[in-house]
């Protein structure tokens, strides 16, 4: 689990570039102006001070550029720099850049350049053998040769600085998971781990602190002030101010306005060809029509560009109707009229620039043109850049839109306060926040945090109480939360999402349609893509989860392997429920501590009241199977977990439990195995579901001999039932006691045992046992001896 935390690595990334090398043609780079001549070259290493030389200056460079751009402007050009070295862009060219030589007669510089390229092409193959020229840099020495686009470097060289910078990151990341697995493991917290994660963000240089989410610092602050338990479910630290977290959620988008108003000067735009000559006031439908083709525009941009994309757009598009660009050309914008005869669409433009500048000016004696409308159409005119409305309509659309979202932030908020003032909790506004998330236009998602859904989410199953400091809800997975922080850095999605599109994309596809079946069937949150953390099975069998679904207990690779499960059924017409049982199987194992918790039934120890031993084993088909898949050669590299197969295909643990089929099985543990590749489809016969009867499919069987005398006179019973109330004897108390004797130790200890709470959580208070209960089903199988053949 660990080891997969925040998979960018160079291996991962070289395996997914194409090695195709065209013929050599010479291309020479603008290498710096340093590279001309000093340095000697000893053992093909180069001399400090000709690298010290060049490292100065990228040094200076990168200090100059970190003043002069703003932490967007630097995210910005580390995207692009990023893709001249990992993307696109890069792939495109590797050919040309792998022939591309500085600009110098220093034979250290040209044989560093080489070094650098034969690095690079033999790490995209997967191999090592050739030293990276810069391995022996530091961190920030790196990247200022990676997003050093002066020409002081080669491409090879700078993508080569990167596989270093990115080797060192991977180092660390293993690291610090195992130190945060460890933490929680002794102590139940993951403080520790969140201010190791918090001090490396702030030792990162500013370019790449600038490509991690705005509020990464802040969100790791809060957690470290939390001191949060993840056992106990207790903040054992400060928790959130709750109007602070109110006011975050709220500041995590849009921007303040500027009231600048400034002198008019007439300027005409190019207009809708709508535009046509009417009379009187506007008609609906005159502004309808504008309206229905601004949502076909708004439609098509949303199916055509990506989440970035739609946000780089949205962020250009603000800055011409509200931003600095707007004031800039403020006078302009002001004289600006609809070029059309249209009186009404005239007028309209008038009143929405009268309506601007009032309002600018802290006035309300003009009417918004589009007061009224719906903040969908809203959207479709502030982000209608057709040049069918005119900037002051675009700005004045985008104020009733603003004033809309104010109403109801202060409405919210209203509510949120009265619910912690009731119930020390943010729980409905939360969910609040998220249904109306949920309702904004997609350009409008597009300008939140990434995460921001997945962390109302998480709040809202947390139920967190602040006056408390409890959560009364499910907590998160610590697995989950070192994998969500561990891959807050965009470089992860980048290189996943360039390197081969049209692979990435028909992957996406796929592992989509499994995850949302997955979610579906097993938990039934596919509407809000919300995954129930995972609970840890070493406790699953205690009175406080033995209730508990088994399918919360399935792992994080569980539930990944079970969604590319559903997707193959799903495409060979497969029967669902042949997953759904063995997803049900797998999560009895986790919730049993990896069948720790369950005895097995052949253990020796299982007699009839005449002295018979007991045993059971699979029927005939079922042993066969269970025979083929542990000797199979695709049990050694299967993605389903070995120690479950082998617990599972034991009759003493499965034939009693396990209703999955066994060959469905057989066929998945085939499937996703490096055999896999092989098995083209399904049997026809799993188009429908049969499973497997556990009282059918077992065979039970009495020892010839009778191995225990007298059992009757022997038996101590291990559960007795005083009063209502089931207790568990201690089997050491009982050998040189009394039965009354360790009863009457039992019941004075005040621990409950493991054994107890499972007892009392199948039985309950009651004397009797329900003759429907599962529990009595499984016993009165047990107890037909009837059924068993005597060997």
């Amino acid at each position: 689990m660990v080891s997969s935390i925040g998979s960018y690595s160079t291996a991962q990334t070289g395996n997914a570039v194409a090695f195709k090398a065209a013929s050599a043609t010479e291309l020479v780079s603008d290498a710096s102006k340093n590279q001309g001549a000093s340095g000697t070259q000893g053992g093909g290493t180069l001399t400090i001070s000709t690298l010290a030389s060049q490292l100065a200056d990228s040094a200076s460079r990168a200090e100059a550029r970190d003043k002069m751009l703003s932490r967007s402007e630097l995210a910005d050009k580390a995207n692009s720099l990023l893709d001249q070295i990992l993307g696109d862009a890069y792939q495109a060219n590797k050919a040309k850049y792998n022939n591309e030589v500085p600009k110098t007669d220093d034979p250290e510089l040209l044989a560093r350049a080489k070094q650098a390229t034969e690095f690079v092409t033999s790490s995209d193959r997967g191999s090592r053998s050739v030293k990276n020229p810069f391995g022996s840099l530091s961190r920030e020495q790196l990247s200022n040769i990676i997003y050093d686009d002066s020409g002081n470097y080669t491409i090879n060289e700078r993508r080569a600085a990167y596989y270093e910078s990115d080797d060192r990151e991977q180092a660390w990341r293993v690291k610090v998971a195992a130190q945060a697995m460890d933490e929680y493991n002794r102590t139940g917290k993951m403080t520790n781990f969140f201010s190791s994660v918090l001090d490396h963000f702030k030792e990162l240089p500013t370019i790449e602190q600038a490509q991690y989410p705005k509020d990464y610092a802040s969100d790791l602050e809060s957690k470290i002030s939390r001191d949060f338990n993840y056992r106990t479910h207790q903040a054992e630290g400060k928790s959130e101010n709750p109007m602070n977290l109110i006011e975050m959620l709220f500041a995590q988008t849009g921007g303040t306005m500027a009231s600048k108003v400034t002198s008019a000067v007439e300027q005409t735009s190019d207009t809708s060809p709508n535009q046509g000559a009417s009379s009187g006031m506007q008609t609906i439908s005159t502004l309808a029509r504008q309206l229905a083709a601004s949502t076909s525009r708004a439609e098509e941009r949303d199916r055509t560009l990506t989440r970035s994309e739609l946000a780089d757009k949205a962020k250009s598009i603000l800055n011409q109707t509200v931003g600095d660009a707007y004031y800039a050309n403020k006078a302009r914008h002001d004289s600006e009229v609809p070029k059309t005869g249209d009186r009404e669409l005239l007028a309209r433009a008038k009143q929405a620039t009268a309506f601007v500048n009032d309002a600018a000016r802290g006035g309300n004696a003009i009417k918004n043109p589009f007061s009224g409308l719906s903040r969908e159409q809203l959207s479709n005119i502030i982000y209608d850049d057709s040049g069918t409305y005119t900037v002051n309509e675009r700005h004045a659309a985008w104020r009733e839109s603003y004033d809309q979202e104010e109403a109801w932030r202060e409405k919210v908020a209203a509510k949120a306060m009265a619910e912690y003032n009731s119930t020390g909790k943010l729980t409905n506004f939360f969910s609040s926040v998220l249904d109306h998330f949920k309702e904004l236009p997609a350009i409008e998602q597009a300008q939140y945090p990434q995460d921001y859904a997945s962390d109302l989410g998480s709040k809202i199953s947390w139920d967190f109480n602040y006056r408390t400091h409890q959560a009364e809800g499910k907590g998160e997975d610590p697995k989950s939360l070192i994998e969500m922080l561990l891959s807050s850095n965009p470089e992860v999605a980048k290189q996943s999402d360039s390197l081969l599109p049209a692979a990435q994309s028909n992957k996406s596809t796929a592992a989509g349609v499994g995850r949302a079946l997955m979610l579906s069937r097993l938990f039934g949150t596919e509407n809000n893509g919300v995954e129930p953390p995972v609970i840890s099975g070493v406790n699953g069998m205690d009175l406080n989860h033995i209730g508990m679904s088994p399918l919360n207990f399935l792992t994080t690779s569980d539930r990944a392997l079970l969604s590319d499960m559903y997707d193959y059924a799903h495409q060979q017409s497969a029967d669902l429920q042949n997953v759904d049982h063995l997803a049900f199987a797998l999560g009895n194992y986790r919730q049993s501590n990896n069948g720790r918790a369950i005895y097995n039934f052949n253990n020796g120890n299982n007699f009839d009241f005449e002295g018979h031993l007991r045993t059971v084993s699979f029927n005939e088909k079922d042993t066969a199977t269970a025979s083929r898949i542990l000797n199979s050669d695709a049990i050694n590299s299967t993605r389903l977990d070995q120690g479950f197969l082998r617990y599972t295909l034991d009759p003493g643990n499965g034939a009693l439990s396990n209703t999955s089929d066994f060959e469905f099985m057989e066929q998945m543990v085939i499937k996703f195995s490096d055999t896999g590749a092989e098995q083209i489809s399904l049997p026809s016969k799993f188009s429908s579901f049969s499973g497997r009867s556990p009282s059918e499919s077992s065979v039970f069987t009495l020892s010839k001999e009778v191995l225990n005398p007298n059992p009757a006179s022997t038996f101590k019973p291990q559960i007795i039932n005083d009063n209502g109330k089931w207790i568990v004897l201690d089997p050491a108390a009982l050998g040189g006691n009394s039965l009354e004797q360790t009863v009457a130790q039992q019941k004075i200890k005040s621990a409950v045992s493991l054994n107890e709470q499972v007892i009392s959580a199948f039985f309950g208070n009651d004397k009797g046992i329900s003759e429907v209960s599962t529990s009595s089903g499984l016993l009165s199988l047990l107890g037909k001896v009837g059924k068993a053949k005597v060997l």
